[in-house]
């Protein structure tokens, strides 16, 4: 019976490894989405002040 139950203890930290890589993928991914995100958001206020600057223009 002790056997069993080190080979469940070895089982749980295993599939803690495994969660943890998972989370650490998983924020990398969000990170990344993050980072395009706010690189689509800088492009388009860029291109709403060019906008705007070609509208002075016209006046």
């Amino acid at each position: 019976q002790q056997e069993q139950n080190q080979d469940q203890q070895s089982q749980g930290s295993m599939s803690q490894q495994e969660t943890q890589t998972l989370d650490e993928q998983e924020a990398e991914q969000i990170l990344n989405a993050l980072r395009m995100n706010q690189d689509n958001v800088m492009k388009a206020q860029i291109q709403k002040k060019l906008q705007a600057v070609d509208n002075e223009k016209d006046w």
